[in-house]
């Protein structure tokens, strides 16, 4: 949608989209310094090839719109603390508990909570059924190098073969080795499954989950070393060839400006797959738009308009937090 925009604004120059690459091939023309300008790092990976990416928070400021954008979105583009690519819309990745005392927890005083629970027949909620125990690791007990159940990055303590370890593995075996599917909602108000993981792709999931689990629902937060978090997530940013020449670069960054400009962000928002904006006043466009009519699809939930329930500024503001 944006190339067509942009090479009817720029007709002189033209930017060809290429779906056709070979990730290795597309790979190989990069380290040489060569291939296209502007790059989908999925086909590439991203903050494994840090040297290969041109800087982009100056380019940001030069183009005056970088007070228009989402700073914790642009975190997504950053490799140790510096801007290199670009997304244009995000998505949250949550967790939520039927206990409103409980209000943080770090990694033992999660499994403290599956300990405690004689009446738990399932720790979370199914996604993938053949790799529950998979993503129970991947999704509760790794965050990253510093931020793991495993291994301390400070001591290079590894926690693999001891009873904290072993205790682990059993939880795995008796609540996420299951041969039935674990669907959001009932089961966890009802104490059967301790908590559930939940995606805020569209402004208006808020009003149903707030429908399906009441009001005072608690976005508790994916346990970590310090204390629960929660996580953006996004599609693979679009990054620009550092080894470009200067006029490439130029023509580059114009088509990053129109990318996120207002009126490009609001038409991509019609697009079932965009989640929410990059720029702040389209994210607050898509807040304020849900009404008693806007049908709410969420993965796990069957599909429904928010009737009377509808609630802009009380979503919105938890959205936000």
């Amino acid at each position: 949608t944006v190339v067509t925009e942009f090479n009817k604004k720029y007709p002189a120059c033209h930017i060809e989209l290429k779906s056709d690459y070979e990730d290795t091939t597309l790979l190989t023309e990069l380290i040489a310094g060569e291939g296209p300008v502007l790059i989908d790092t999925s086909l590439t990976g991203f903050d494994n090839h840090q040297v290969l990416w041109e800087p982009l928070d100056k380019v940001l400021e030069e183009l005056e719109i970088m007070d228009e954008l989402q700073n914790s979105a642009l975190e997504i583009g950053k490799i140790n603390g510096e801007l290199y690519g670009i997304v244009t819309n995000f998505w949250l990745e949550t967790l939520i508990i039927n206990n409103s005392d409980q209000r943080d927890w770090n990694y033992e005083e999660f499994l403290k909570c599956i300990d405690s629970n004689s009446e738990l027949k399932a720790i979370v909620n199914s996604e993938y059924l053949e790799d529950d125990g998979l993503r129970f690791v991947s999704n509760f007990l790794v965050h990253g190098m510093g931020d793991n159940y495993f291994f301390d990055e400070q001591t290079g303590e590894v926690i693999i073969n001891n009873d904290r370890f072993r205790r682990m593995l059993q939880y795995i075996k008796k609540y996420c080795v299951r041969a039935d599917f674990v669907s959001p909602g009932e089961a966890l108000l009802e104490g059967k499954v301790l908590c559930n993981t939940l995606k805020i792709n569209r402004p208006e999931q808020m009003g149903l989950y707030r429908v399906c689990y009441g009001e005072d629902i608690n976005y508790i937060g994916f346990p970590g070393n310090e204390g629960a978090n929660n996580y953006l997530n996004s599609f693979a940013p679009l990054a620009i060839r550092k080894s470009a020449s200067k006029e490439e670069k130029t023509l580059a960054c114009a088509f990053i400006k129109l990318l996120l400009s207002y009126d490009c962000q609001q038409r991509l928002t019609k697009d079932v797959n965009f989640c929410l904006s990059i720029r702040k006043d389209i994210l607050e466009e898509q807040i304020n738009s849900v009404d008693e009519n806007s049908l709410v699809y969420a993965k796990g939930f069957e599909t429904m308009a928010l009737g009377d329930k509808v609630d802009n500024r009380k979503d919105g503001e938890k959205l936000y937090t």
